[in-house]
Parts: C-alpha cells; sequence; structure tokens
C-alpha cells in the first residue's frame, strides 16, 4: 500500500503532532518529519508531500480522519504502483536485485544500485527495463553506461561456496538471496548515501526476509519488497542489468577457464552440456561452475 496526499502547513503540524511518539531519524535533507506505526512508514518532505507506505490500511483511514479527507478505498490484496518515477516524488531509491539463481551454470550476483532523483529522467531515457527482457547484446551496452553513471554495489557467490551451503544444509535458496541483498546494501551504504527508500525485488515475504536475516549479525530492516519490483522502480531495473552483465561475464570466465561452451538456463542443452563433460571424464569440474542441487545433476548419467 502506497499513497501520497499533499498537504498544507496545519495539516503537517497535525501530522507532526499525533505521531511524535513514532518518530523516525531523517534519512535525507528533503525530508522535514518521518515516522513509523506498526509495519506503515510515514513521511513529509518539504514539499508538503505526505508518503504513506506500508501494510496497515487503517493508519492510512486514521490519517485521513484526522485530516478530514475522503477515504480512497482499495483492494487489500492489491499492490498499488506509486513509485517516484510516475507521482513525481523527490525520491532517491536504492533498488536490488539478484542474477544466476535459476541457472545451473555460474554463480549467483546480486547488485545493489542506487538511483538519485536528479538521476531518473537520465536513466529513463535509457531505456532500462528488466534485464530478462533485454538480449544479451544490449545488456553488454547498457550495463557500462549504468555503471559508469550510477552508485552500486555488486556481490558474487561462486558455484564451490555455493555447493557447500547446501551440501551441509546451512540454507535453502531463499536464505541465501535473503543474506546477499542484506549484505549488499551494507555495502552499498558505507558510501554514505542519502537515500529516502530501498527496494529489494521480491522473491518473498518481508515477514520471512527478516526471519531469514536473525542470525546476520547486522540487518538493514528498512526495505520494501516489491514483487516483480524491476517493472516498477528503476533503481531495481538497473540493478538487473548490472547484476546480469556480470553473471554474463563470469560465466564467460568460466567457460574460457574449463574450455567449455557452458550454456545459460537449466533447459536441455544444459544437459547435453553435463553429459559432454561426463563422456569427457571431466565430472570433477562440476562442483567449480554448476549448482549441483538443480535436477539436471540427478538426471545426469554419472
Amino acid at each position: 500500500m502506497t499513497y501520497t496526499i499533499n498537504l498544507n502547513d496545519k495539516q503537517v503540524e497535525k501530522i507532526k503532532t499525533k505521531y511524535q511518539k513514532y518518530k523516525l531519524s531523517l534519512t535525507t535533507p528533503y525530508m522535514s518529519f518521518r515516522a513509523k506505526i506498526k509495519r506503515t512508514t510515514i513521511t513529509i518532505y518539504k514539499t508538503n508531500k505526505l508518503l504513506i507506505q506500508g501494510r496497515d490500511y487503517d493508519v492510512y483511514e486514521e490519517i485521513c480522519d484526522l485530516l478530514n479527507i475522503k477515504i480512497k478505498a482499495i483492494n487489500p490484496n492489491e499492490s498499488i504502483n506509486l513509485s517516484s518515477e510516475n507521482v513525481n516524488l523527490p525520491l532517491s531509491i536504492i533498488g536490488t536485485d539478484e542474477v544466476g539463481t535459476g541457472d545451473y551454470f555460474g554463480g549467483i550476483v546480486v547488485c545493489a544500485c542506487f538511483i538519485e532523483k536528479n538521476q531518473i529522467l537520465d536513466i529513463h531515457k535509457l531505456g532500462i527495463r528488466d534485464s530478462k527482457k533485454i538480449s544479451d547484446n544490449k545488456i553488454n551496452i547498457l550495463a557500462p553506461k549504468l555503471i559508469n553513471i550510477l552508485t552500486h554495489k555488486v556481490i558474487y557467490l561462486n558455484n564451490e561456496k555455493y555447493n557447500i551451503i547446501f551440501e551441509k544444509g546451512y540454507a535453502n535458496l531463499n536464505k541465501i538471496k535473503a543474506i546477499l541483498h542484506n549484505r549488499v546494501i551494507l555495502k552499498l551504504l558505507e558510501r554514505k548515501i542519502n537515500y529516502d527508500k530501498i527496494v529489494v525485488d521480491g522473491f518473498t515475504t518481508k515477514e520471512k526476509y527478516l526471519k531469514y536475516l536473525q542470525n546476520q549479525e547486522k540487518v538493514i530492516d528498512d526495505v520494501f519488497l516489491e514483487e516483480k519490483g524491476e517493472e516498477k522502480y528503476l533503481a531495481v531495473a538497473a540493478a538487473s542489468i548490472i547484476a546480469r552483465y556480470y553473471f554474463l561475464k563470469r560465466l564467460n570466465e568460466l567457460s574460457k577457464k574449463y574450455n567449455y561452451d557452458l550454456p545459460k538456463g537449466a533447459g536441455k542443452e544444459v544437459d547435453q552440456m553435463i553429459n559432454k563433460i561426463i563422456i569427457d571424464q571431466k565430472q570433477d569440474i562440476l562442483k567449480d561452475i554448476a549448482k549441483l542441487n538443480f535436477k539436471n545433476t540427478k538426471k545426469a548419467i554419472f
């Protein structure tokens, strides 16, 4: 649930007075007030625009009653898409996405990408969208441009470490993804950037995401998990493209190192490549180039 309301000065003061005890620290100079009520964050910008984001519709109703304005009815199961790009809010956003979780060969790349509000128009002009909908050739053209323009961080989980994690039963895939997303966000925040919102491409619920991270030393919990986030936020789409670029680069390096043209995905071409590697009696290299927990491994004839 996301709502925006334009306030006058008196309404701003009403909100600040009402939610003073829930006050949070400001994360950018564009904010004048920020608070968290239950699972919902409210932010007032210096332009007197109120942003309501969270899962508690009753908080929105309470604010509407307080301001004596009409309540907009919504389907509680509906996701309202009012990102900074399409409502012209002065928001600077961190987006994260991962690539490689559906590919048998190659590791997993996670990228966190920061787009400042004054960069949005320029990034739009590049034709940014989800990396899965862009050809590899286009990725190789777009990604270097984004890398040069945007503040970002990338984490790569190689196959050897991935296979150890699954062999020892340390974590399932969603837990691995949660840990990698959290770590790449922490690395990006070392740059001391001023952001308004962190959007993680949604692969689970916020509750489960935080549960996966409960044993981590440091957790950034002020994140929004958005299903198909790459279609709603430029920062997530940009992270998707950069992550894909580095995944393809690493896959190409593995292909050259082991002298096999390793295919993407987990389909028939992958099965054929596994069999070729086995016929060549090189199956020992699979632990260094493949995700052995995939069904493709079980289908292979050892």
